[in-house]
């Protein structure tokens, strides 16, 4: 749905601005000339005239969700805002069937290493007032925001471990989803079989095959 960058120092204002696309734009065929850039402390955006084809509660709404969410994290660069199948499956759960499970390796990413905030309340269509809200959510550790009856944010400090870590939490849920689909006993990775070590080993890790994932991506795609 949005995708976002974020900037220390826009070289119109020299202030802190989120960078997006257009409304209406696939992101598979945006170029440079769709993309616009809004202050964070005005909330305006900086190009005079621009037409950012949203209306306004779209784009009040999205900035609630990314703005609010990097508020109070200066270490977050990019943020990914979608309604994956999957996880919109999980978010529609009671607790704690609505959370990522140690089901699956992959699955035990996303309760050990890349931290996820679960938002039990549906606040319901283009509100626009929750800044406050999506930073408490996100806190000072967290990657990743699980909306109830919505979707998922995603962060990171980059694009390429952002696209990383959407990828394989969205593959997480789709493996979670089909082990519930069984109706059977579910085995879980025992907690204790990931140690410090490893999930040091692997945060140290995480950044270098973002970029080679991202790149391998981006090659098999021709772009």
């Amino acid at each position: 749905n949005h995708l976002s960058l974020i900037v220390d120092n826009h070289p119109v204002t020299n202030q802190r601005a989120l960078l997006t696309s257009r409304y209406g734009i696939d992101w598979s065929v945006c170029t440079e000339q769709d993309i616009f850039s809004v202050d964070f402390e005005s909330k305006c955006v900086i190009e005079n005239g621009y037409d950012t084809q949203y209306d306004d509660s779209f784009l009040l709404n999205m900035l609630s969700i990314h703005m609010g969410t990097a508020l109070n994290r200066p270490d977050i660069r990019c943020i990914i805002h979608c309604h994956p199948l999957s996880i919109c499956t999980l978010v529609g759960l009671k607790e704690p069937f609505n959370r990522i499970m140690n089901v699956h390796q992959n699955n035990s990413r996303f309760t050990m290493l890349n931290k996820i905030g679960y938002d039990e309340e549906y606040g319901g269509w283009f509100v626009s007032d929750e800044y406050e809200k999506f930073s408490k959510l996100i806190g000072t550790d967290n990657d990743i925001i699980f909306l109830t009856h919505h979707g998922v944010v995603v962060t990171a400090d980059c694009i390429e471990t952002a696209f990383d870590r959407y990828y394989f939490l969205d593959l997480s849920a789709q493996i979670q989803c089909n082990i519930y689909s069984t109706q059977k006993e579910v085995k879980y990775v025992e907690q204790s079989t990931v140690d410090a070590g490893q999930i040091q080993a692997f945060k140290e890790q995480e950044k270098r095959s973002a970029v080679f994932h991202f790149n391998a991506t981006v090659n098999a795609l021709g772009l």
